[in-house]
């Protein structure tokens, strides 16, 4: 394939899992489950409560056989294509707009899809094994234990050197999404692995597993067993332990991060006893439950959140907390007087900091809220505009490095 084939694929690889992925058979529970997958903004809304399986079955139904769809799309030129295609992913309209890609680039990835429909394996949301296709990913590792198996994918930068220790980030994906997607669209994409690589940490992309709400997610909650497929804080602490077994990092550095779903794990894992995660850093989540006194660790927070987050809102609603009322709870649990909030308005107002830390350095809670990114309104996303010249994952990293396990 030639390198200006490899380049879009890269660009634009999102849009390979919801193009060409349909067909012609009349399973819905087969395609619901395919939907799950393919399209984030369905996965949440399944995930928040807001669309039932039936009327996301009933949309698909409503929508015609894909024979149909394809045949529509085959008849239209490819102007038409890629006016649609803006119409319905923020991803590419957000990397035109960025100049990260052209019409001419984008016109091109769909005659290559075409080349490419129906050539792609077919994905297997019954199997706990196949489907996820992060076997085929360089970073690949499977931890297997009393006949149970768990994925991950671990990126270590180039110039490791096993005479050092290095510290360890955890990075969780969001609802039903798969490891290999997940870190070549923010390790690599949005240069989360650029960040691990310039500060020399290593970076697990640990893979959730298929449960009953039809889709791959992240199940917050210690439930007492220890097994690595039904306790995801249990399988952490084993991947944590695997990682160790190969690699030379400091226990009293390894922090949590997630998006989405995945944030919801990095806030359940700030609240286990006894503690093993030194920080945490989210992106577009939330925490589930309540943060009472049982919760005995004081573990640092960073969480960057847009006002306009359609999935988990930022003034929350009947099923999620608000994001002020969330980090209100966690100043509070950490004991730092509101009278230390530092806030700070950057970017010409367009994104507003609020800090709150400890005086002694030993704690802190921060939240940058995202009111526009590329000249957008803030929504459910990875951001990755720089603010006030520095990109997101280097401020999560920089505030995440202050701190480490005691002894």
């Amino acid at each position: 394939m030639s390198p200006v084939k490899l380049t879009l694929i890269f660009l634009l690889c999102p849009m390979l899992l919801v193009t060409g992925q349909e067909k012609s058979s009349t399973d819905w529970e087969k395609r619901y489950k395919q939907l799950l997958r393919s399209d984030p903004a369905i996965r949440e809304k399944v995930e928040s409560g807001n669309a039932t399986k039936e009327q996301v079955i009933e949309w698909l139904k409503s929508e015609g056989s894909s024979k149909e769809r394809k045949k529509k799309s085959t008849e239209s030129d490819w102007d038409s294509k890629y006016e649609e295609l803006l119409k319905k992913d923020p991803s590419i309209r957000e990397k035109i707009t960025k100049g990260e890609a052209t019409k001419e680039q984008v016109i091109e990835y769909l005659k290559l899809l075409a080349e490419i429909d129906g050539k792609k394996e077919e994905w297997d949301p019954e199997s706990k094994e196949s489907g996820t296709k992060n076997s085929d990913h360089e970073d690949y590792r499977a931890l297997v234990e009393n006949g149970e198996k768990r994925e991950y994918l671990l990126h270590v930068p180039p110039d490791y050197d096993n005479s050092k220790s290095y510290p360890l980030v955890i990075n969780y994906h969001g609802f039903g999404d798969n490891a290999s997607d997940y870190a070549t669209n923010i390790g690599e994409f949005l240069k989360f692995n650029e960040t691990a690589e310039k500060n020399k940490f290593l970076v697990a992309y640990p893979q959730a597993v298929f449960r009953e709400k039809g889709a791959r997610y992240w199940e917050p909650g210690d439930n007492g067993k220890k097994s690595i497929a039904t306790n995801d804080v249990y399988f952490t602490k084993q991947m944590i332990a695997d990682i160790k077994r190969t690699h030379n990092i400091e226990l009293n550095q390894v922090y949590a991060v997630g998006y989405s779903n995945g944030g919801m794990m990095a806030y359940d894992l700030a609240c286990s006893d006894p503690e093993f995660i030194a920080a945490i850093g989210i992106m577009s989540g939330v925490m589930l439950g309540n943060l009472d006194q049982n919760v005995k660790t004081r573990t640092p927070v960073i969480h960057f959140h847009g006002v306009q987050d359609e999935v988990l809102p930022y003034n929350g609603n009947q099923n999620y907390t608000s994001v002020p009322e969330l980090i209100e709870r966690w100043r509070r649990h950490h004991q730092i007087p509101k009278s230390n909030r530092q806030q700070q308005s950057l970017n010409e107002g367009q994104v507003v900091s609020n800090a709150y830390l400890d005086p002694k350095g030993q704690t802190g809670v921060v939240l940058y809220t995202i009111k526009r990114e590329y000249k957008k309104p803030g929504g459910h996303v990875w951001f990755s505009d720089e603010i006030e010249g520095t990109h997101p994952n280097q401020i999560m990293w920089d505030f995440l490095s202050q701190y480490r396990l005691s002894p």
